[in-house]
């Protein structure tokens, strides 16, 4: 189970928006909103799998933890 307290190499390779609220301490709905943003500008990067536009949102882990170091160098989150 994936908590705040949970090493980021304990962390799945594949990560979805369910994994990436646990580790924050946020709702999936803010993690669905992180990845709606454009990378360019603070969105969390992601990939679908599926078709539909309602096809599964997955996050590889080093994008999650690079794109994680930079909302902290910044002192910015974006929801």
């Amino acid at each position: 189970m994936i908590s705040r307290y949970t090493q980021p190499e304990e962390l799945p390779e594949i990560m979805t928006p369910q994994d990436i609220a646990d580790y924050m301490g946020v709702t999936r709905l803010t993690v669905y909103r992180l990845i709606q943003i454009p990378n360019d500008k603070g969105g969390i990067p992601f990939f679908s799998v599926g078709v539909s536009k309602h096809s599964s949102k997955r996050v590889v882990k080093k994008d999650f933890l690079r794109w994680l170091e930079k909302q902290t160098e910044r002192g910015v989150m974006h929801a």
